[in-house]
């Protein structure tokens, strides 16, 4: 029985310790503490560990935006495709960067950009969201499918086209990426661009140019255009 209580004391105790390198593991990494992290790493603490929002060390790292302990982390091994709770790797959030350095960074050490998160997006999901053009042209020619929808049915395209990224969805038709496909909500690219707005994207995808307006305040105005719809989730948070 003594010998079962001192082993249940060892184990809280190294439970206890382990806890405790892990909240200064984050720590460091929320306040971009260089040498906080460092000193952490020495007492050997476990890059396998999540934070209090199911979110890996190098995921928390490229949020950030601090591209040396991004390195460091690295260099300790960490793997660069470790997930949130949501499925999203450290890739996904180097896609809302518009410095392409994390990006880069990420793939020469392994980022598997044809990961998904549980809705279905990838890293160039979020960035044609997100209008980061450099990490587009690094995507695109690095997954199968860069088409691929989301569980959604919205492909990069729809989500480029929603957010009126023309550059981007010059981008992704260069790749093949098909303009009518519809997602689950019966939407094609070119409907989203149509319904907010984005006359650009419309003449990219073969739609009709931007109407005129009339000045005069008698004329009459035409249609009621359909209720925009909102733009696809893919919020990090």
């Amino acid at each position: 029985m003594r010998v079962f209580v001192l082993l249940m004391l060892m184990f809280a105790s190294g439970f206890a310790g382990a806890q405790s390198l892990r909240e200064d593991l984050f720590r460091a990494l929320d306040d971009r503490n260089m040498s906080e992290l460092k000193r952490v790493i020495l007492t050997g603490v476990h890059f396998t560990a999540k934070n209090e929002e199911g979110e890996p060390p190098l995921f928390v790292a490229v949020e950030k935006g601090d591209l040396a302990i991004v390195y460091v982390l690295l260099e300790e091994k960490v793997d660069p495709n470790g997930r949130t709770a949501n499925g999203e790797t450290a890739l996904h959030a180097a896609a809302l960067h518009v410095d392409p350095a994390f990006t880069d960074l990420l793939l020469q050490r392994g980022a598997d950009p044809k990961l998904a998160n549980r809705d279905g997006e990838t890293a160039l999901h979020w960035a044609a969201l997100s209008g980061s053009l450099e990490m587009v042209n690094r995507l695109v020619a690095r997954v199968a499918n860069p088409g691929a929808p989301n569980s959604e049915g919205d492909t990069s395209l729809h989500m480029a086209a929603a957010a009126g990224h023309a550059e981007i969805v010059a981008v992704l038709l260069e790749a093949n990426v098909r303009k009518v496909v519809r997602n689950k909500a019966g939407k094609t690219p070119l409907d989203l661009a149509i319904a907010n707005e984005h006359f650009d994207v419309v003449k990219l995808l073969g739609g009709a140019p931007a109407p005129v307006r009339s000045k005069d305040p008698n004329a009459n105005p035409g249609p009621v255009p359909a209720a925009v719809p909102a733009a696809p989730s893919a919020s990090p948070r």
